[in-house]
């Protein structure tokens, strides 16, 4: 299945306008730069997932409350998040993650 996800990098790619995207079969990942936002795919062969992962904002100084808030609304069987989950950390600020199917 590894070659499905090559595959899948070598199709992408093109659509993102990215250039090509390699991976190997020690290091199934790769680190993507679309629009300013970097995003991580790592597959899971045991697994045939893909997971996905991106630092979407950086925490506010003000209104954390609000925001932790909102992300546990957001959580609560995955509402409006398409399956992801969200999270909020001091070191990576306010993250997207997700694993689909490959």
């Amino acid at each position: 299945m590894f070659d499905a996800f090559s595959s899948l990098l070598s199709t992408l790619a093109p659509a993102l306008g990215l250039p090509e995207i390699t991976v190997s079969d020690e290091d199934p990942s790769c680190l993507l730069v679309i629009d300013d936002f970097e995003v991580s795919l790592r597959y899971l062969p045991e697994s045939n997932l893909v997971l996905i992962f991106t630092v979407v904002a950086p925490l506010p100084d003000h209104g954390r409350n609000e925001l932790y808030a909102a992300l546990l609304d957001a959580n609560t069987f995955f509402h409006e998040t398409q399956g992801f989950t969200l999270a909020a950390r001091e070191d990576t600020g306010v993250t997207l993650q997700g694993a689909m199917s490959l």
